[in-house]
């Protein structure tokens, strides 16, 4: 599998998905009558809920279009210089591949822990399967946060076919999740083990790549419909799989219709309460309240619970907000590379891949500075240091 092309591959989806496609339907709103018998016949309710909060449409003009122009270039700036500049050199974490009281106490450990999860969040009287009905966001974050570690577990033990038991706890948890209401944690955890699977398998082609890929987002939709009590028609599917971006570009569009102009300069107050992010809800149950007063701001706009790309990064850096997309272009392009001659590098790379599709478009900087370095990064990281020490202390 050629890895520099997957990235940027990855990345356009989720710029045409999140950034495209929400304009191509709010024009197309716009343009058609919606007593129409065919518009009225693909039943698009859902998204038409989401229009009061677009206005005028106003927003998506020259600078929504210079805006989508910069993003793109800034992050393959970035990502090209990461492929030009990185050394090609292992890790030191490689050898724990074949380290297989590693291993053990890997599977032993997640098998405990997932089984006093579950004890725990019936005490707390948790409530499994009930979809958005019950949706608390400490327990589902704990169940989220376990998954994506078992998920890196999964991709860097995958590479010596050791990985059955923290495979079957992934689909168990990814199941627990889909019934309470949370699915794009469940996709962000499944693409790397589809990815892996596939980077390993001796008959991998871009066809089997594609359809398995379609295959999973539609059951993900259709799970999705099945929660909200919707049949299985053609209006209900399309609205379903085109509400999340929908409604997050709702954000862009109610945030920057209250502004007179784009800011030209914001502190990065997300990024501080990224750090206060990292810190457990259990142990600090009013973390969600200090981070709302940390990133504070009149003009926030989050109808839906998601945030735009755009208003999220005007909203921190103001119009130097394509640094930050430099710095993550060129972080890819340093794991591209070492993933060719890495294990743990090229575990990494499929743990965050999914980061550039969805969670860098569609959430809150502290949000994303959870998922992509702590919990895609620095949590691996000191998973494996920990076992490098027990390898040493063993021999």
């Amino acid at each position: 599998m050629n890895y520099r092309k997957l990235v940027p591959f990855l990345f356009l989806i989720g710029f045409f998905y999140y950034l495209i496609t929400p304009v191509g339907i709010y024009f197309l709103f716009s343009e058609l009558d919606p007593n129409l018998v065919y518009i009225k016949s693909l039943d698009l309710g859902l998204l038409q809920n989401s229009l009061k909060y677009y206005g005028n449409g106003n927003v998506f003009n020259l600078n929504y279009l210079l805006d989508l122009v910069i993003i793109l270039l800034t992050f393959f700036i970035g990502y090209l210089i990461g492929l030009r500049y990185t050394s090609k050199t292992k890790s030191s974490f490689d050898a724990l591949v074949n380290f297989k009281l590693g291993f053990k106490i890997i599977n032993i450990l997640s098998v405990i822990s997932f089984i006093v999860l579950i004890i725990f969040l019936y005490s707390k009287q948790f409530s499994f399967f009930q979809g958005y009905k019950n949706f608390n966001v400490i327990y589902l974050g704990l169940l989220s946060s376990f998954l994506l570690l078992l998920t890196y577990f999964y991709v860097f033990f995958r590479q010596t076919n050791r990985s059955i038991i923290i495979l079957f706890l992934i689909i168990l948890i990814s199941i627990i999740l889909l019934g309470s209401g949370s699915r794009n944690i469940v996709l962000y955890s499944l693409l790397p083990v589809f990815i892996v699977n596939q980077s390993l398998s001796a008959k991998f082609n871009k066809r089997n790549f594609f359809v398995l890929g379609v295959f999973l987002v539609t059951i993900l939709v259709c799970v999705g419909m099945l929660r909200l009590g919707y049949e299985f028609a053609l209006g209900p599917f399309i609205s379903h799989f085109f509400i999340d971006s929908f409604n997050v570009m709702a954000s862009f569009a109610c945030y920057f219709d209250g502004l007179t102009s784009r800011p030209v300069l914001n502190i990065p107050n997300g990024l501080w309460a990224g750090i206060v992010n990292i810190l457990p809800s259990l142990l600090f149950p009013e973390k969600f309240e200090f981070i709302k007063n940390i990133t504070y701001d009149p003009a926030f706009c989050s109808p839906f619970g998601g945030a735009s790309i755009l208003m999220t990064m005007y909203q921190n850096f103001g119009m130097f907000y394509p640094i930050y997309f430099i710095v993550i272009g060129y972080i890819f392009g340093c794991l591209v590379v070492k993933s060719s001659y890495s294990t743990f590098y090229k575990s990494i790379l499929f743990a965050v891949l999914p980061f550039i599709m969805f969670e860098l478009y569609n959430q809150p900087l502290y949000a994303q500075f959870k998922l992509f370095f702590y919990n895609g990064m620095l949590i691996p990281v000191c998973v494996m240091f920990f076992l490098l020490i027990l390898k040493k202390l063993k021999y």
